[in-house]
């Protein structure tokens, strides 16, 4: 377990920022493949994947460069952990997606379905980054399967070499469960959106989970921020899945 993954002519490479970027050519490979299985242009599917990296890229990149301003850090571009941010990422995704409904004309929702199997097997492969990384670890246990990181990495720092859960692994497996599922789904997708509005209740019913055993700190009701957020985006999405579903029932009556 090292953040670095390699380093061209002096400069790192971390390996968070490189499995994202494996996980991310991966999952638009197989967004390309849906999209011709579901008979969509190959323009128009080339056309979604570039603005969604540009777009993806482009916040992640930003986010990354202001965070490490206001912390004084000179390197905060590097394609590592520090570098990265992404709730910015997620920002320019979203105006991305707006544009490209705008130039496409596809439906923003059935963009979203193609989507959703990716997402999943892009979280599956970058949590193994998160793991190399120290990032995201869990709270102790005595559990066989414990991990202890090296000296100075973020678990070391918080729990010296106790053994953590290894989270970040339980979030990859978990993730990698979510892709198979949505495949099974997609199978059976109903209306344009199911697929997307299925997937997030699941993730949110994981993520819950895994805030058990990661060490992120109570924010109220001894619940994590993740595990609050969770409480309404679980129950947002799921409504929304019944107010269409009941749409598509009417409209076939």
């Amino acid at each position: 377990m090292h953040p670095i993954a390699f380093e061209i002519f002096g400069h790192v490479f971390y390996w968070y920022g490189v499995l994202i970027m494996i996980g991310s050519v991966i999952g638009e490979l197989l967004l390309v493949w849906f999209a011709w299985r579901d008979g969509i242009p190959l323009d128009v599917a080339l056309t979604w994947i570039l603005l969604l990296l540009l777009g993806g890229g482009a916040g992640a990149w930003l986010g990354g460069l202001a965070r490490g301003a206001l912390a004084g850090h000179a390197s905060a571009g590097s394609l590592g952990h520090q570098g990265q941010f992404a709730h910015t990422a997620f920002v320019g995704i979203a105006i991305a997606a707006f544009v490209g409904t705008r130039l496409t004309g596809l439906s923003l929702w059935k963009l979203l379905d193609l989507a959703a199997p990716s997402v999943a097997l892009g979280f599956a492969i970058a949590r193994i980054g998160c793991f190399m990384s120290g990032c995201c670890y869990g709270r102790p246990t005595d559990l066989p399967w414990g991990v202890t990181f090296p000296p100075f990495s973020p678990p070391w720092m918080a729990f010296g070499e106790t053994p953590v859960h290894p989270t970040q692994l339980y979030a990859s497996l978990g993730n990698l469960m979510l892709f198979v599922a949505l495949l099974v789904l997609r199978r059976r997708e109903r209306f344009d959106g199911f697929l997307f509005l299925s997937f997030i209740p699941m993730y949110v019913v994981l993520r819950f989970v895994l805030e058990v055993f990661r060490a992120d700190p109570e924010l109220a009701l001894g619940l994590t921020a993740g595990q609050l957020a969770n409480l309404v985006i679980g129950p947002l999405a799921l409504l929304a899945l019944w107010v269409k579903g009941r749409r598509q029932r009417a409209n076939l009556a």
